[in-house]
């Protein structure tokens, strides 16, 4: 796929094998748990007076995922509002730089992705993402209401109801009179979740980045239920009201919704098992394997990690030629070249795809990738994305369409002639 970002070219069919690996332990963010249980003991033991073991916690969470940044932002919110001293706020501030320098001579970080943002290369515009993300956030940890549909371009929507949901808590606290241990403790608590908030709008705004910064916002509401009913205090009949909605919400709602999105999930795991087992590849020796036309990032990205963990023979490489939810035209050139339009819609415009470049980095004819033994070049733009490719898949590759419910191998028309490959659904049933 042309997202290739700031890095050129990719001939290294041992990095694209690497990435698929990666592809099948991410699927589920099991990163993200590992930074949480780390970050859990830390916090535990800095509430015990260990800032030592704490920072060994937080050290492993780091180690993790950078998801484990929350930890040291716990932290400095303890040191700064809480129950630690104020110079203590030097070891965590430290602990943060030292990881994003290591994290960035190491090569980590985001690069020309329109979901995933490095703070650290361009401050304004993260500022601009998180202004948005970060109501999303709230609303899903203050109200329960899920996070992932911004996925369907209903960002603003949501942004506006985890503002009203800040209200509603805001409102709530205030008229609730928590005791001091209870003040004392949401006094950092609550400005280091919010910081790992921030933190998590550097991805895409998933309920999975919450795990961590509802450390803060659990025990927030932990208080807001156990004193919202309580009989005395101004505005009861509000506060109960208000009260009344977060438990629905929080004890029946999002259980439910959890139960739900743990089926979907379920089921579209499955589906990517089904679509590494049923693809049409030859057997070994290993194959340099690309996708046509195919929306769905469970067709065209997670099975290659399946593929490359189960049966690492089977494929040398897996690439998509394109992600976009669009019906394309396959003309043959010759006997291993071809070219290829999205007669729908350009690539990257609002589908999965733009994950691997952003919107603002424009393509223009003639930028040329080559990976995977391949040579891709953009021939024709719509608005800087690619509407027509110009593939050269050199010897011995195989292309794959997504038909039927399986990845099929597609058979190049005649030298000169071409063929139309209709978009499908996939198993997501989202894009």
């Amino acid at each position: 796929m042309l997202g290739l970002g700031d890095r050129g070219e990719r001939t290294q069919e041992a990095e694209i094998q690497r990435g698929a690996v990666r592809d099948h332990f991410c699927l589920s963010a099991r990163h993200v748990l590992v930074a949480a249980a780390a970050v859990a003991l830390g916090l535990a033991l800095l509430a015990r007076g260990r800032p030592v073991l704490a920072a060994l916690a937080f050290v492993v969470g780091l180690l993790g995922s950078e998801a484990g940044l929350a930890g040291p932002i716990f932290w400095a919110s303890a040191a700064l509002f809480g129950p630690r001293r104020r110079r203590e706020v030097l070891a965590p501030v430290a602990l943060i730089a030292v990881y994003l320098v290591a994290y960035h001579l190491a090569g980590g970080g985001a690069r020309a992705s329109g979901a995933y943002h490095d703070p650290l290369a361009d401050p304004l515009g993260f500022a601009a993402i998180a202004a948005v993300r970060v109501p999303v956030l709230l609303a899903d940890a203050l109200l329960g209401v899920p996070s992932e549909l911004a996925l369907g371009g209903s960002e603003p929507p949501l942004a506006l109801v985890g503002l009203g949901a800040l209200l509603l808590v805001g409102f709530l606290f205030v008229c609730s009179r928590p005791n001091e241990a209870e003040r004392a403790t949401l006094r950092w608590l609550v400005p280091g979740a919010l910081g790992a908030l921030v933190v998590g709008c550097t991805g895409l705004p998933f309920g999975r980045v919450l795990m961590l910064p509802d450390l803060g916002f659990a025990a927030l509401l932990g208080v807001l239920l156990h004193r919202g009913f309580a009989a005395a205090g101004p505005a009861r009949v509000a506060r109960a009201a208000g009260t009344a909605l977060l438990v629905v919400q929080h004890m029946v709602v999002a259980p439910v919704a959890n139960l739900v999105s743990l089926a979907r999930l379920h089921r579209v795991a499955r589906g990517i098992d089904r679509v590494a087992a049923t693809a049409e590849i030859d057997a070994p020796p290993a194959r340099r394997v690309f996708v046509v036309g195919a929306s769905d990032p469970a067709v065209y990205l997670y099975p290659r990690g399946v593929l490359a963990w189960d049966e690492p023979r089977r494929t040398r490489c897996f690439l998509p030629l394109s992600g976009a939810r669009s019906s394309h035209r396959l003309t043959r050139v010759d006997d291993r070249s071809f070219t290829l339009e999205a007669l729908d819609r350009p690539l990257l415009d609002g589908s999965f795809d733009q994950l691997f470049r952003a919107p603002d980095r424009p393509f223009t004819p003639g930028d040329t990738v080559r990976s995977c033994g391949a040579t891709i070049r953009v021939a024709d733009v719509d608005r800087g994305r690619p509407r027509r490719l110009e593939v050269d898949l050199g010897a011995g590759a195989e292309l794959l369409q997504w038909k039927d419910g399986r990845l099929q191998r597609l058979a190049l028309p005649p030298p000169g002639e071409s063929v139309v490959i209709p978009w499908e659904p996939g198993p997501s049933r989202v894009f």
